[in-house]
Formats: C-alpha cells, structure tokens, sequence
C-alpha cells in the first residue's frame, strides 16, 4: 500500500503537484478510517474507502476493499456494481463479468438495468457483442433510456454486424448496421453533441453507401472535438489548481451523506464543513449543506446558503428550486 503511495505522489511530484495530492489522499483515507474504526463492518463506510482509492487512479487497493466488503455481505448488489466499475477500469473484464452478473441474479428485474449496462460493457470488452446487445436491449426495456446507453448499443451492434461479416453473413450484418444506424440517431436526438455517437455514424453511414450524410456527422463531429479539446483544457488548468482539495472535499461529502442517512445531523454538518474547507465555494458541499438544514426544518439558513450557491452556479437546478 505504502509502495503504491510513494510512487502516486513520485510521479505527482513531476507534474509539480505530486507531494501535495499524496497528502490529500492520505489526509482522505484517515478521514474514512477513522469513521470505520466504529463501524468496521459498515457497506457504506467501505465503499467510500474504495472510493478514495478509485478517484485517486488506485483500482487496486479499491478492489481490495470492495472484495472484502462483498464477502462481508454477499446480497448487496451495489457492492458488487462497485466491484464491477473497479474491474472494467482495470479492463479486467472476466472479473467484471462474473461480478456484474452475480448482481443482475440479486436484484430484481425491475431495478436491474444499471448492473445489466456493466454487464453489457464487460462482455463488450471480451468481444462478446451478441450477449452485449441482448443486455444493453433489457436495460433500455427496463427504462434505463439516454443517449449513452443508445451508443453503447450501437457500438455493441456494430461490433456483432462487423463479426457476422466476417464469417460471411453480410444480410445479417447489413440489418445489424441498420439497426445501430437507428440506436446512434436516437443518441444524437438526446444528446446532439455526444462526440462518439457523431463519429461513429458517419463511419457507419459511409460505409453503408451513404456517404454525404457520412460526411456531414463527420464534419459535426469534427467540430464538437474542437470545442472539447478547448473545454478540456480549461478544465485540466482547474483541475491542477482544485484537484488535491476536490479529492477530500468528496470524500468528507460522502462521509457526510452516511451521517445524514443515521439521521445525525450535527455530524453530517461537520463533514459538509471540512469539505469546504477543502474545497472553498464547492457547489455539491452547498447544496448538501442547504438540504440538511432543510430536512432539520432550519428553513432561514437553508435559504442563506442556497443564496450563496446561486450566486456562484446561478443555473443551479436545485438551489432554484428550493428559493
């Protein structure tokens, strides 16, 4: 564990802001260790130590933790979706899919369709398009509709309609293209600036024949990696200046939201604190603070602080709604 510390912050350190991120993730994993040394056993607890490790780039460590906790308590599904996620991040994809799978069997089928969409991408990494397109289908039928889940079908479709082509079943994989031509547009309609939608139905349409249509979601693709390109500069020279307080300012989050769920509230409060004492202005701290004081009828302070977070995040959906 230490090894893996030293070399994170060493190779921080280069990027000239590595000894600072080393503290902030130790600082964070004491936050977390000391709430578990009462509650040892507690899922939440756990996950949010895996959580540190997961935000800090450290899957190992995060699947360490998830792995004991799921033993701890085989019939929680969520453990096992974090479980999951850690294992598609280190593309390790029969674990992935063997965790995934044993949640879609715990939960009911109605409130399947989030493990059957991590299923779904794990059996899409091992090349498994056919049984990818079959649970990506279950978790749109199950109303899990937007538009990356449409892409994710598309991409799973065109990967199946690519195999079928190649064992010589072109009507079959021209049907299959059809079909992820129609998911891809769906997306588009949802979300017209999702990039991987745009890119790959013009590949798609320029391979089917139709190549001035081809063209242009290529062109519109083309400029949307433009905007991005710019959008995620901007938010790399945010990311150095916040990251190493982001990262506590998270994890006292979500300690904070385990408080408020055992109904302590002062506790909840003082985590919301240390968040932003982390992470000054932070609008998921403000607006947690504004609901707990809210939910504990302190209705005067809810208002001051949802007033505050307007005043930075104007469009903030949920201090309008609450002023």
């Amino acid at each position: 564990m230490m090894a893996i510390l030293f070399l994170a912050g060493t190779a921080l350190c280069a990027a000239g802001q590595g000894q600072v991120d080393f503290k902030a993730y130790a600082r964070s994993l004491e936050m977390v260790r000391e709430e578990l040394a009462s509650q040892p056993d507690s899922p939440a607890l756990l996950v949010a130590l895996a959580g540190v490790h997961e935000r800090s780039g450290n899957y190992s460590d995060a699947i360490e933790v998830l792995s004991e906790a799921a033993a701890k308590h085989p019939r929680r599904a969520d453990l096992l979706l974090r479980l999951g996620a850690c294992h598609l991040g280190t593309l390790d994809y029969p674990a992935a899919i063997k965790v995934n799978t044993k949640a879609v069997s715990l939960m009911p089928r109605q409130k399947s369709a989030p493990a059957r969409l991590s299923l779904a991408r794990s059996l899409a990494g091992l090349r498994k398009y056919a049984a990818a397109v079959a649970e990506l289908r279950q978790a749109i039928t199950l109303g899990m509709e937007n538009a990356d889940v449409f892409f994710r079908l598309a991409e799973a479709q065109d990967g199946h309609a690519r195999s079928l082509r190649a064992s010589g079943a072109e009507r079959e994989a021209a049907e299959g293209e059809k079909e992820a031509v129609a998911a891809l547009e769906k997306a588009i309609l949802m979300e017209p600036g999702h990039r991987s939608a745009n890119y790959l139905l013009g590949r798609l349409l320029v391979r089917s024949g139709r190549r001035a249509e081809g063209k242009k979601a290529l062109e519109r693709f083309r400029g949307l990696q433009k905007t991005s390109a710019e959008a995620r500069r901007r938010a790399f020279s945010g990311n150095m200046k916040t990251a190493p307080g982001r990262l506590e300012a998270d994890t006292a989050l979500e300690l904070a939201r385990i408080r408020r769920n055992r109904e302590d509230i002062a506790g909840a409060l003082t985590f919301v604190e240390r968040s932003l004492a982390a992470y000054a202005g932070y609008d998921k701290a403000l607006a947690l603070k504004g609901s707990i004081y809210k939910r504990s009828g302190r209705t005067a302070e809810a208002a001051a602080v949802y007033s505050e977070l307007l005043s930075s995040s104007p469009e903030h959906p949920e201090a309008l709604w609450n002023l």
